[in-house]
């Protein structure tokens, strides 16, 4: 991407979580870390939690995209993300069906499009293996262990549904929330780094969480965040599917078809304009 030209995009966000769409094919699907960072920030740029890059595909294949943290990084994949790429491609009138894929870095998850407007994507399966997560302690049995932290020893459930998760059942309040969150993020036991979900209740019908994503900080929602928590909650046995999962942004249902993680939700418009990527000079001189 070079900063001479300006650039299309479309602001979408999915319960309070946003994301910038551009496509790749003006300007390639390689981005610079920095003007990632730069774009993202709600002071010096537009303003988002990421970046989505619709990149070329088959005509006959799935759609592929290319998702970005704020802080630059890439993502495996994102529930949000998925559901505000689709609503996207359905927006422009790339998709005239209910039913199509959507290729990312962690694989292909298949979309329905519901009558109501909402909208259903596979997250793929939910994987409670030391090496899909990346514990660098492979004795350690995921689906319950304590994580010892400067808050003192945590219940937890470490899963992967195509990108690392710890769910944390011990409650813990909001004030600490902001402390352990990058804490347990960047635990060593994790060797990419994990996202963290705080669970503040849970029943038969559902659950309350908060969130700290490994590469956007505390989040108000996340789809894939709401995939892995329902899933470790119901591989304990403490809730039922499907599992309304409610966020400081809003809930989404997610439920289970045999060995694949569902979820469904809203992604809405919310602004198109251009911008002209600012150059690593600019972005040094913050």
């Amino acid at each position: 991407m070079t900063s001479t030209e300006h650039l299309p995009f479309t602001k979408y966000t999915a319960l309070g979580n946003d994301y910038l769409v551009f496509d790749g094919g003006h300007f390639g699907t390689t981005l610079d870390v920095q003007q990632i960072v730069r774009l993202c920030d709600r002071r010096f740029g537009v303003g988002a939690d990421g970046i989505l890059v619709h990149c070329p595909s088959l005509a006959s294949g799935p759609f592929r995209v290319r998702i970005f943290n704020s802080d630059g990084s890439e993502c495996e994949r994102s529930g949000n993300g998925l559901r505000i790429y689709a609503q996207w491609l359905l927006d422009i009138g790339a998709v005239d069906r209910d039913r199509f894929e959507i290729d990312c870095l962690a694989g292909t998850s298949p979309v329905e499009v519901n009558n109501d407007g909402t909208l259903t994507v596979a997250m793929g399966p939910a994987v409670f293996e030391p090496h899909a997560i990346g514990l660098t302690d492979p004795s350690i049995d995921p689906q319950r262990f304590v994580l010892d932290t400067s808050a003192g020893a945590l219940d937890v459930t470490a899963l992967s549904v195509g990108n690392p998760h710890t769910v944390v059942f011990t409650p813990v309040e909001p004030h600490i929330q902001n402390t352990l969150g990058p804490q347990i993020a960047t635990h060593p036991l994790f060797a990419s780094g994990t996202n963290v979900q705080f669970v503040a209740r849970i029943d038969a019908a559902g659950m309350d969480i908060d969130i700290w994503e490994r590469g956007s900080g505390r989040t108000l929602a996340s789809g894939s965040s709401a995939c892995a928590a329902a899933a470790a909650a119901l591989s304990r046995g403490s809730t039922t599917a499907p599992v309304t999962v409610r966020m400081p942004g809003g809930q989404l249902t997610v439920d289970r078809r045999g060995t694949q993680i569902w979820q469904t939700g809203r992604a809405h418009h919310v602004f198109a304009g251009t911008v002209r990527p600012p150059s690593p000079k600019a972005v040094a001189a913050l």
